[in-house]
This record gives C-alpha cells, structure tokens and sequence, in this order.
C-alpha cells in the first residue's frame, strides 16, 4: 500500500500505521473521513463490525457499500440507515487534494469529497430493491480475494435484525450482473466520477513491481470479511 497517498508523514509515523493495518483496530462507528483512523481500522470498518455488533439490539436496518477502483486512484463509501432510515451518506477517497488543506483542518485534502441524501420512500424502495436484485442477500463467495490493486464492491449490514456480508470482484458474472452501483449513482451527490473497472488500465502507468509489492487483499470469510492477506 501507497502510505504518502494516506497521510504525509515520516518514516517511523510510516511504520507505525502500517502496524495499524496489519493489526487493526476495530472501528468504532466515526471517523472514517480520518486518514489515521482509516488506516488503522479500514478491515473492520469493510467487515461493518460495528454494525454487527449491534445489529438485533438497537435500530433499524443499516448498509454499508465499499467499492474498490483501484485503491491508490478511488474508493467510493455508501452508507444508508446509519444516521436516519432514509439517509444515504457518500464518499469518495482518492489521492490528497492539497488544494482543500484548511488551517483550521490540516487532513482536509485527505478526507475526500463527501454528500449527503435523504431519500423518499420511493427511491430507498428502489435502492433495497437493487440490492435485493444484485443478491446482496444471499450466501457469498467464500474464499474469495479482494486485492487492493483491483476492482471490486463489498457490502455489510443488518437486515431485519440479521448481519449479512457479500462481495463481487471485477471481472465475473456475479460483477457484471449489479444493479445497485447504477442506482446508487443516480443518488451520488459527491461530484465526482466512478473510476470505472479496466483491467489494463495501470498497465505502463504505475510500476507493476511495486504495485504487486503493495499488495494486500481482503477475503470473503462464512462470517465476515478478513484482512489485510
């Protein structure tokens, strides 16, 4: 992994948030728009453990959506039923914009770029239903990798009182077969365009040795999801 993409610091700061990503932290339910936070509890936020550990006590249903296009270029966050029932929070990470450094917030430019929806019951009818239509709800590819170096979406969530996981990796049948990703567009209010998967996209453009040598997956476990592999 990329850390200079993450967070200017130096090397021992280096080596110790990538401590964090080997280890982990659990995700606690904010800060994800954090660059330390993320690095430190970015497999536990995926495996919405904080979703999962609630889920069946307290509120109602909760999604979570990670797509991966290319780790170093994008990763979108679709979050609906975590702050209101209806409420879609969306955000797009990507290299630091330093144009958006703030003095008084100094992480601005790697917070990403971020919105918000509140959806009638028509369009949050239409959007389960994608999921539903996508097979977000039945048994998911266990085994399967995800690597950061790839194209791929991940979903967690509580769905009537029930923790449920799923993945789809670019390319397969399952991936090409989503409908949720285009509906969920047509609610994205970030601005900012989704970095399509092309396999040969990198080819010639990043250095394809350091690119495996920063390589890291998340894998599709029976229970949840686990990382970094």
């Amino acid at each position: 992994m990329r850390m200079d993409n993450a967070f200017p610091v130096g090397r021992l700061a280096q080596a110790i948030l990538l401590v964090f990503l080997v280890t982990g932290c659990a995700y606690q339910g904010s800060g994800i728009d954090n660059p330390v936070t993320r690095r430190a509890a970015w497999f536990s936020f995926v495996a919405g453990d904080d979703i999962r550990a609630s889920c069946g006590i307290a509120g109602g249903d909760r999604y979570r959506l990670v797509y991966n296009g290319f780790w170093h270029d994008q990763v979108r966050i679709y979050e609906l039923g975590l702050a209101q029932p209806t409420q879609l929070d969306q955000r797009v990470l990507g290299p630091p914009d330093l144009g958006r450094i703030q003095i008084d917030d100094l992480l601005a430019a790697w917070r990403g770029r971020s919105a918000t929806s509140l959806l009638d019951q028509a369009s949050y009818d239409r959007l389960v239903g994608s999921f539903a239509a996508s097979d977000m709800f039945a048994r998911p590819p266990v085994g399967l990798r995800l690597p950061s170096d790839g194209f791929y979406w991940t979903a967690v969530g509580c769905r009537a009182g029930s923790y449920f996981h799923n993945a789809w990796l670019y390319p397969s049948e399952r991936f090409a077969k989503l409908t949720f990703p285009a509906v969920l567009q047509a609610f994205d209010h970030t601005g900012v365009a989704i970095n399509k998967p092309d396999p040969f996209a990198y080819v010639g453009q990043y250095n394809q040795d350091q690119i495996e040598a920063e390589r890291w997956s998340i894998e599709v476990e029976p229970e949840s999801f686990s990382g970094p592999k």
